[in-house]
């Protein structure tokens, strides 16, 4: 149904079928693991939500005209892997932003920071108009995303002790989704 936006797949899903959105080559998702009994399966529904309708907090921006909510009838998350990509803007180097809120909890409503999760940079890959991650383990709402304050906040930090003694070195993890590569800092 592509007037409204919406895509079903006609059978339940199956390993290593590239399923692409109507009317959007970029936007695909491929399955690399399912679970091995069959009644687990379900058909795959994609929605396409134009941008404009998300409101990302100040200093994030989706870098596309739309995001996509995925979906399926049934399928259980963690029991399935897939490969997704997504159309970006030419050139620019992206993160994988998503939302675990259904669609209507998203559509005109103010999206908080915290609501926003990213898509671990080491399973990313940016072409020139696509971004692409691999290994996802759940169906959410998804969108390529750019950060475009100057001087962004660190969307996730995770720091632990090295050990027990609080002089020691204390390593910190980031992932950001910003223009700088994915790092790991240690004192």
């Amino acid at each position: 149904d592509e007037d409204a936006k919406k895509a079903e797949t006609k059978e339940n899903v199956k390993i290593g079928i590239e399923y692409v959105f109507p009317g959007n080559e970029d936007m695909t998702v491929t399955f690399r693991c399912l679970p091995a009994d069959e009644s687990k399966l379900a058909h795959l529904k994609i929605e396409q939500i134009n941008a404009e309708d998300i409101k990302l907090p100040e200093g994030m921006a989706i870098a596309s005209p739309y995001a996509y909510d995925i979906t399926t009838e049934g399928m259980k998350n963690g029991d399935f892997k897939y490969d997704l990509s997504l159309p970006k803007e030419d050139g620019k180097e992206v993160g994988i932003g998503y939302i675990e809120k259904d669609i209507d909890e998203v559509k005109g409503q103010d999206i908080a920071k915290e609501d926003i999760k990213n898509v671990d940079k080491s399973d990313i890959d940016n072409d020139t108009d696509t971004v692409e991650a691999s290994d996802l383990d759940h169906f959410t709402i998804v969108f390529p995303i750019v950060l475009t304050d100057k001087n962004p906040k660190i969307d996730l930090c995770h720091a632990t002790e090295s050990d027990t003694n609080p002089y020691n070195k204390i390593n910190v993890s980031v992932n950001s989704v910003t223009d700088q590569p994915f790092c790991e800092v240690g004192h």
